[in-house]
């Protein structure tokens, strides 16, 4: 089985390449801090805006309209569309518990008090209810569409689990990662745990997971430095380490490509990676940009959010056929290739569009 896919692996990765020339984009949303991004079922891109205490939608004409959530600083956080076709998304504050919210494309907004006090990953499951982490619960948790909530506790020692990303897995299961366990969990959507432990040492860390065009799992390793592949088998396939040492997980997500895109959080650039596991990394224009989860957007390209205040664009600029790179230049023909192009564009302040006025009295915790 393992051999299978790593001859698919090599195939996709063949039929898929990566270009090192890229164009990152960045677009700035006045006093905001984006946190999470997903592509609406309306064909424009919802983000959650912690700067402004709204959830904001961003057309690719450059449009944002930012809707108030009726909590006041909740710092809104992951989002994804749901089943009903609603877009869910966390609330980080409100302790000694949080809520978890829902928006509709003309921007009504619910809001459901969970029973816990700390949460983190949101996915739509395959049931046709939306899961999450509930932390401080060492649990995973079910939503019903109309908010009610079911809680999972993880098995063994509850004090030492730690539930941190969530994804619906294309075997009809929820997986998750355990950071604090080194674990990567499968779960049926009746609760029923199945632990896959990571290698020992270092502990993984593992914070991040989504699902490749390939149907395996890809697990975002910031304690190991690396990205991790899984089947939904529990088999690990390989780690990959990423080229920059040190360089932090900041998300994960399948790219509109049919690769895997990763937002390094500490090296502050975003990467890709292959099928078959080769890794390219590409500097984020603005320094200490706070990179998050990226995701596939409506246009091709992948974006992602940076909480310093902008979201951005990785456009891939087509390579030029093989023919041509055999072609020394003219006059030097034993000169070495130029470096990999890419450009670091000046961040692009695209007009605003807000329901309400912009506040600058909106509490921001990062």
């Amino acid at each position: 089985m393992a051999v299978l896919a790593g001859l698919v692996a090599g195939m996709l990765a063949g039929l898929m390449p990566v270009s090192a020339a890229v164009i990152i984009v960045e677009y700035s949303i006045p006093n905001s801090g984006p946190n999470g991004i997903v592509t609406g079922p309306d064909g424009n891109l919802w983000i959650t805006d912690a700067g402004q205490n709204s959830i904001d939608r961003f057309t690719l004409s450059g449009a944002v309209t930012a809707y108030p959530l009726p909590t006041a600083n909740v710092i809104p956080n992951e989002i994804t569309v749901g089943p009903d076709g609603k877009l869910w998304f966390l609330e980080f504050n409100g302790a000694p518990t949080v809520k978890i919210g829902k928006i509709t494309a003309g921007g009504t907004v619910t809001e459901y008090t969970t029973n816990s006090g700390f949460t983190s990953g949101i996915t739509a499951g395959p049931d046709g209810n939306i899961w999450f982490n509930a932390r401080d619960l060492f649990s995973v948790a079910k939503m019903t569409p109309t908010g009610t909530e079911t809680d999972y506790p993880v098995p063994g020692n509850p004090a030492s689990a730690d539930p941190i990303a969530i994804t619906a897995g294309p075997d009809g299961n929820l997986w998750v990662t355990d950071e604090s366990q080194n674990k990567i969990w499968k779960m049926t959507t009746n609760g029923v745990f199945t632990g896959y432990a990571l290698p020992a040492s270092p502990n993984r860390g593992a914070n991040s997971i989504t699902v490749g065009a390939d149907g395996n799992l890809w697990i975002g390793e910031p304690g190991n430095n690396s990205i991790g592949r899984m089947t939904t088998g529990g088999l690990l396939l390989g780690e990959f380490p990423i080229p920059t040492s040190n360089a932090g997980v900041g998300g994960i997500a399948r790219g509109p490509d049919g690769n895997v895109w990763f937002t390094e959080n500490s090296a502050n650039q975003i990467a890709v990676v292959t099928p078959a596991g080769a890794i390219t990394e590409f500097p984020i224009p603005t320094a200490n940009s706070l990179p998050r989860r990226p995701t596939a957007g409506p246009d091709g390209n992948v974006w992602f959010p940076e909480n310093a205040g902008n979201i951005a664009k990785v456009v891939q600029r087509r390579q030029a056929p093989s023919t041509w790179r055999k072609l020394a230049p003219v006059g030097q023909p034993s000169a070495a290739p130029p470096p990999p192009w890419y450009t670091k564009t000046s961040p692009a302040t695209m007009p605003v569009v807000s329901t309400r006025r912009w506040s600058s009295s909106a509490s921001v915790r990062r």
